[in-house]
């Protein structure tokens, strides 16, 4: 059985089997911008401060026994889903292998100034499932104040490497709410009516349309919020909404399209005595700069506002399920 291996031979295992991409080429110039204003990073030292980064994700996230795995000769096709996710962690989410870690998406949003100009009044806004915090960064940079926007994380190890990516572990370390899925779910109590806008890139688009009810039903009834309420953000999507298998061998997840997007909040609003108005538009699946390698067929990128336009004022049933809660630990941060 092979020892433990160096970094650059888990690159070299990591490009053959797909899940290396060249950093140089996926930091988009709105990125770039980021880690120089942000960050103070120099401008020709911010690829080598990413591609330090991505390789100790890949050295010290993925976990020894699937490096052996495949320097024994085996591949990761032959490995189930989970037995990937046992093995590597944080390691086979496209949000990693992928580098959708540096995508910022935020601010390429229609109504970005309007976003801005409510937080700058005092609005709270909250980064659902924020992953390494790349948005919640942009907004800071762009002058948010940092009392006015909470990041919600279900594993405090994509906190942690979001400090170090953007060197700001003091500046934002009471940002950011992380634990398990249950007691998160829980934390959101605390903004209870204070909270205006709530940003969710990517998060619906990673499970079941039953699961995706239970995910919306608990943002409204943790959040109770009022009219003006927004919910926005982006997700992959599909010409033709469905369930479709995930990339990489994936759970099955269902994407939708417009017209599925907006009967999905219709039925949120009829559980929860809320009443919501969709805006939405599919555009190319992915940015400028970035690959479309991999994704499913006729996939879409969907942006997307939910304002809420009716208030409401009956009791919800605030009792989570275990049950529930459970499949939402097995894949996230899409």
């Amino acid at each position: 059985m092979p020892g433990i291996v160096d970094s650059e031979t888990v690159k070299e295992i990591a490009i053959s089997e797909g899940w290396w991409l060249d950093v140089s080429k996926s930091i988009i110039p709105s990125t770039q911008k980021l880690f120089e204003s942000y960050s103070g990073i120099a401008p020709d030292q911010v690829v080598p401060h990413v591609e330090e980064m991505v390789r100790g994700i890949f050295y010290l996230v993925a976990a020894v026994p699937a490096i052996q795995y495949l320097l024994l000769g085996n591949s990761l096709a032959n490995i189930s889903y989970y037995q990937r996710l046992e093995c590597f962690e944080l390691f086979p989410n496209p949000y990693f292998g992928k580098l959708y870690f540096l995508s910022i998406t935020i601010n390429h949003h229609p109504r970005y100034k309007e976003i801005l100009e409510r937080i700058f009044t005092g609005e709270v806004l909250l980064d659902f499932d924020c992953g390494l915090g790349q948005n919640i960064r942009q907004l800071v940079n762009d002058g948010v104040v940092i009392k006015n926007i909470y990041g919600l994380n279900f594993d405090k190890r994509h906190t942690i490497l979001g400090w170090e990516l953007f060197r700001d572990p003091r500046t934002l370390s009471k940002v950011f709410m992380v634990g398990d899925v249950r007691n998160q779910l829980h934390k959101l109590s605390a903004l209870a009516g204070n909270c205006r806008l709530i940003h969710v890139a990517g998060f619906f688009g990673s499970y079941l349309m039953v699961y995706q009810l239970h995910i919306a039903r608990y943002l409204v009834e943790r959040l109770r919020p009022r009219k003006g309420c927004w919910i926005f953000g982006q997700q992959a999507a599909n010409l033709h909404s469905g369930d479709y298998a995930a990339p990489h061998g994936g759970p099955m997840v269902y994407h939708h399209n417009i017209e599925s997007w907006t009967e999905f909040w219709k039925e949120v609003g009829l559980q929860t005595n809320t009443k919501w108005r969709v805006e939405a538009v599919l555009e190319e699946p992915v940015l400028d700069g970035q690959t479309s390698e991999g994704l499913l067929p006729n996939t879409r990128r969907m942006v997307f506002t939910v304002i809420m336009e009716e208030d409401f004022d009956d009791p919800l049933d605030e009792t989570i399920h275990s049950d529930d809660c459970s499949i939402l630990t097995s894949y996230s941060s899409s």
